[in-house]
């Protein structure tokens, strides 16, 4: 049997948001927290980025200081979206 599944089907409304320029330290502590892999990153109400674990392993790897390094030096950008 099939059936038209829309986005809004199975995606979540909620989410976990941050400010560009929150460290990611900081960042990686609410990520942990709240259990997710990944945070968007928010300028006002719009969203500007997205933050994920491989991110941040790669600012580690480039061996900078999460507590010294903000959000937008390391979220990707622009945020994908699609209408519901």
């Amino acid at each position: 049997m099939e059936r038209d599944v829309s986005i809004r089907d199975v995606t979540a409304r909620e989410f976990v948001g941050v400010s560009e320029s929150d460290s990611v330290h900081s960042t990686v502590r609410l990520m942990h927290e709240e259990d997710v892999g990944s945070v968007l990153v928010m300028r006002g109400s719009a969203p500007v980025g997205i933050m994920t674990e491989s991110d941040v392993l790669a600012l580690l790897a480039e061996e900078r200081d999460p507590a010294e390094t903000e959000v937008s030096s390391v979220m990707s950008e622009p945020v994908v979206s699609v209408n519901a």
